[in-house]
C-alpha cells in the first residue's frame, strides 16, 4: 500500500510503498512516554475482511508500554493518536 496524500492506494510498486513506509503521522512525548503514528504501507491485520489497517499508533514507556491501535485511514489515525495521547495524559494527571 501506499499514500497518495492521505489517501491510502493499493500497489505494487515496491518503491512507492517503501518511499511512504513509517510516514508520520502524529507524534508526542510527555515526560518519557512517547506516543508514535505512522503509516505502515503494509496491512497488519491480514485476516480482516475490511479495508486494510495500514496505520498504527504505539505507545513507548509508561503505564501504556507497547498499547497499540490500529486504523485504515489517516483520519482515523488522527483521531485514534488524540484518544491515546488523551489516556496517556489523564493516567499521567491522576499520579
Amino acid at each position: 500500500y501506499a499514500l497518495e496524500g492521505k489517501r491510502v492506494v493499493a500497489t505494487k510498486d515496491y518503491k512507492k510503498a517503501h518511499h511512504c513506509r513509517n510516514q508520520r503521522v502524529a507524534f508526542d512525548e510527555i515526560g518519557v512516554v512517547i506516543i508514535s503514528t505512522i503509516f505502515t504501507a503494509v496491512n497488519l491485520d491480514p485476516e480482516s475482511e475490511g479495508l486494510p489497517s495500514v496505520f498504527e499508533t504505539t505507545v513507548f514507556g509508561g503505564n501504556f508500554d507497547q498499547s497499540q491501535e490500529r486504523y485504515v485511514s489517516w483520519d482515523e489515525a488522527e483521531l485514534g493518536h488524540q484518544r491515546m495521547l488523551s489516556r496517556v495524559k489523564n493516567l499521567n494527571f491522576r499520579e
